[in-house]
């Protein structure tokens, strides 16, 4: 994890920075990039972070959050995904917690 997150932050051209990582999953920040550019730059992430791992491990884009709520403290996320640039559908995982880190449109405030 901690390869990946250099990896991601230390690529200029991709002008990201990871909000969030753990285990399996990487929330990637790309302030000021389209949805479009956003798939592009999280495709070449994926495949950048794979090819620095040895095998199996796979880094896969799954989906683009835009706008996204992220409750860090208990990893809760309210979003609109995109899974591909076709369509979108919104999803609630898990808002119960009453202290949360919230990041939103490249703002982080504390509640």
């Amino acid at each position: 994890m901690e390869r990946a997150i250099h990896l991601v932050e230390a690529t200029p051209r991709w002008g990201a920075q990871v909000v969030y990582g753990d285990t399996d999953s990487l929330f990637v920040l790309v302030p000021g990039k389209s949805r479009e550019q956003a798939f592009k730059i999280g495709a070449e992430i994926a495949e950048a972070v794979t090819l620095d791992n040895p095998k199996p491990v796979k880094l896969k884009l799954e989906k683009v959050y835009q706008p996204c709520i992220l409750q860090v403290s208990v990893l809760d996320f309210e979003e609109c995904k995109f899974a591909s640039n076709l369509g979108v559908c919104f999803s609630v995982l898990g808002i119960l917690s009453p202290h949360i880190e919230v990041w939103s449109c490249g703002r982080i405030c504390k509640h």
